[in-house]
């Protein structure tokens, strides 16, 4: 996984706890009391992380970064234009 591809996944993983409370706060009715009970009730958990991280694929793959490790040594020792 890139930087990129853990930033989504903590994002998904933290939306996870917002879709719940829209459904609950659907079942229950608008309110700040409400509101408030279901931001308590609804931390993101390792659980929503999991569920997150398989549900993305990788954007990149180890051939990836070896080729690009090898354009790297390869500029250095031809040096960089």
């Amino acid at each position: 996984f890139s930087g990129s591809d853990i930033r989504l996944v903590c994002k998904e993983a933290a939306m996870r706890p917002l879709r719940r409370m829209l459904n609950q706060l659907q079942a229950l009715g608008h309110g700040d009391q409400n509101m408030s009970l279901l931001l308590k009730r609804n931390p993101v958990t390792l659980d929503d992380y999991s569920d997150a991280r398989r549900s993305m694929q990788p954007t990149s793959n180890s051939r990836l970064a070896s080729q690009i490790d090898a354009w790297g040594d390869r500029r250095e020792r031809f040096g960089a234009d």
